[in-house]
């Protein structure tokens, strides 16, 4: 049978209940993407049909049907931390090419750390500061790091200062800029410190989340960033505040759980959605403290309201196991309508479960066309288990039993004869996708045992395989 639903678990995540699951990759290939959670609104799937009507892919079959063969020939690389999603997408901007420079303002070195003047025109308005005046001082920048000037950095930012007529948020501006647009980053690191040191908040808040994760190849300072994150967090600021505390759970600070729900309570009450969706989570899950559902379904409820489809997902879950039902028996028609509503949104482990769910009739019709249709969905942003199940399907087809009158025999319909060309290409996409984990282990087991011939190299040509099925009428794959 087809193994029941997933949890969304953040530290450490998990598929089964007693395998630990790896830290699964995530493909992006979405130009409209939203980054934020390493979710996007449009998936593109290999048959680019949806019976649901809830996705509308924007890419075309050939397209789909090509990302589809680069994964199953392993040619896609993927990756989950959100930092490295974003500084991505950053190296990916393109800009305006740096040809026509004018040779007088565009000094040796100059270039590998700041923009051209019409890059500088398009993106920052081009009366604010003269393009000249930033040259000169950025000049200076170089100079000092190479100890050719008398000047120091801090009268450096002095003068920064004051050619930004005094505006620290024209030098975050600035900052943010060059972060995304250079491959060195160091003087919009200081430019960061630069706009902190005259008083805006959001600029140290920035820097010290780079240098804490050491985003962009920056080189990781983990101790200071989080002093200043600390002492931002206490002047009030809300996304600090959510950082600080996210920071303490994924340190597993186990002796300050009540400093973590004070910082998230303070994000939560500032209106930041994000901290509802930790709040919920973490009364739902953290091992470090004893699990409240009732809180958890209330932050979680706030987090909906805000759109969040995390906590769509998240709800759903816990719906599935009646932990925030009157008579705590699991409600699988409205966690299935839960998962469906973020699947719909691109929360990959949505798509997964919505596919379990149509395949074993839980909540909803059985429909083994909508199941393929979300596993195609979870396979193309990088899921392994979803992969793995197709593989199985296809391997092994699938036969659905109808229960007739205790006198008859019960009645059998072929719904998915095996395609060992598909079985093949999932399995080597979940062995690729799932490197490290027991789905590489078992997609290679299916792998050697159905498709290499390892007496002498070739591929074994393998016999008509019979569906398999449980009493149910459910195959066995997970």
């Amino acid at each position: 049978m087809y193994k029941p639903h997933i949890n969304l678990n953040r530290a450490p995540p998990s598929i089964l209940k007693t395998v630990t699951q790896p830290n699964f990759k995530t493909i992006i290939s979405n130009k409209n993407k939203t980054l934020n959670k390493t979710r996007i609104e449009h998936i593109c799937t290999p048959n680019n049909a949806y019976s649901t009507g809830l996705i509308t892919s924007k890419y075309c079959h050939k397209e789909s049907c090509q990302k589809l063969s680069d994964l199953q020939n392993g040619k896609v690389f993927y990756s989950t931390d959100i930092f490295s999603q974003t500084i991505s997408k950053n190296k990916s901007e393109e800009y305006e090419s740096e040809t026509n420079i004018k040779t007088d303002l565009w000094k040796l070195g100059l270039s590998d750390i700041w923009v051209t003047q019409e890059v500088y025109e398009k993106t920052i308005r081009k009366d604010f500061v003269e393009y000249s005046k930033l040259c000169s001082i950025f000049q200076e920048y170089i100079s000092i790091n190479q100890g050719e000037a008398n000047s120091s950095l801090d009268e450096w930012y002095a003068q920064v200062f004051s050619v930004c007529n005094k505006e620290p948020k024209f030098i975050l501006l600035l900052a943010e800029l060059l972060f995304k647009a250079k491959e060195d980053k160091s003087l919009a690191l200081d430019l960061y410190l630069c706009a902190a040191k005259f008083g805006d908040k959001d600029a140290l808040y920035i820097h010290s989340t780079v240098r804490y994760f050491g985003a962009g190849g920056v080189k990781k300072e983990t101790e200071n960033s989080i002093i200043n994150l600390e002492k931002l967090a206490e002047s009030g600021h809300s996304h600090a505040q959510l950082s600080l505390a996210s920071i303490y759970i994924k340190e597993n600070r186990c002796n300050l759980q009540e400093k973590i729900i004070e910082l998230l309570t303070r994000a939560s009450e500032a209106g930041l959605s994000a901290a509802n969706l930790k709040l919920g989570e973490y009364y739902k899950q953290n091992i470090n403290i004893p699990k409240n559902y009732k809180i958890a379904n209330f932050y979680l409820e706030k987090a909906i309201k805000d759109g969040s489809a995390e906590a769509q997902f998240l709800l759903g879950d816990m719906l599935s196991k009646g932990q925030n039902t009157l008579d705590g028996k699991p409600d699988y028609s409205t966690a299935f309508k839960m998962f469906e509503q973020a699947a719909s949104k691109g929360v990959v482990e949505a798509q997964y479960n919505v596919g379990v769910y149509y395949i074993n009739a839980l909540g909803t019709k059985q429909s083994i066309e909508n199941a393929i249709e979300y596993w195609e969905m979870a396979t193309m942003q990088g899921f392994p288990m979803a992969a793995f199940n197709l593989g199985k399907l296809y391997l092994e087809g699938f036969i659905d039993v109808v229960l007739l009158p205790s006198e008859k025999p019960p009645q059998t319909i072929l719904k998915i004869s095996p395609d060992m060309l598909k079985a093949k290409g999932y399995l080597v996409a979940a062995k690729n996708l799932g490197r490290g984990s027991f789905i590489e282990q078992q997609a290679d087991s299916l792998l050697q045992k159905y498709f290499i011939d390892t007496t002498n190299g070739g591929i074994k040509q393998p016999s008509n395989l019979k569906p398999k099925t449980d009493k149910s009428g459910m195959c066995s794959i997970m």
